[in-house]
């Protein structure tokens, strides 16, 4: 774990250059805006990232993108987001330690909902995706890849980045790993009044497609 700090260490300091242009929190949340569109095609980013922080967005997506396929399963933006003080509406973020990932990714797999046999995974409040990466490793450590191919996961979260970069890391994932699953929804949501917030992303391979359900 250590050698993933880091990296995310790495990744912290190369974002020091947009600390005083548009500040820190606003570079992270522009940042993984642009690159969720460059992965999706789907919901044009928000804010334009300024042209002299352009070399700064490049050479950190190429530092997470290499830890997240060194480290398969490590919630590396959770890391980074907590690492760099990104926070928004006021609150901190924290990541969800590794070991209550694993245990929670226990609890949360395989729903018995007998009114919806296909669903594999749900998560309400799924963050940055960390508990379903979690879940998703259980499946290839245990040699259950056909499972995992059969399998429909679901996650919500109320916070639209926090749904971008869920989407980020679990793409990357299944890319590193070579795996695929059933269908991936992600769904920003307040999880409480079912009150929808514009996005949702849709991923079913054969082939890859995206779908916009947002409307």
């Amino acid at each position: 774990m250590s050698q993933v700090h880091s990296e995310i260490r790495k990744a912290v300091q190369v974002i020091e250059a947009a600390r005083y242009r548009m500040g820190v929190a606003e570079f992270v949340y522009t940042f993984i805006d642009h690159w969720a569109y460059q992965q999706t095609g789907l919901y044009p980013p928000s804010s334009k990232m300024p042209k002299e922080l352009e070399p700064t967005a490049i050479e950190l997506s190429h530092i997470l993108s290499a830890a997240m396929r060194n480290y398969p399963g490590i919630d590396v933006l959770g890391m980074f987001f907590s690492e760099c003080g990104y926070y928004k509406q006021g609150q901190n973020f924290f990541p969800t330690p590794p070991e209550l990932g694993r245990l929670l990714a226990a609890l949360v797999g395989s729903p018995s909902d007998h009114h919806n046999q296909e669903l594999s995974f749900y998560e309400p409040c799924s963050g940055t995706g960390a508990i379903a990466m979690k879940w998703i490793m259980e499946k290839i450590h245990n040699n259950d890849k056909e499972t995992l191919e059969q399998s429909v996961l679901v996650l919500e979260d109320v916070d639209r980045t926090m749904c971008k970069a869920a989407l980020i890391q679990i793409i990357n994932l299944l890319s590193n790993l070579e795996v695929k699953v059933k269908r991936l929804s992600i769904n920003a949501v307040d999880v409480l009044s079912r009150a929808p917030k514009g996005l949702v992303y849709i991923l079913e391979p054969q082939p890859l497609t995206y779908l916009d359900k947002a409307g």
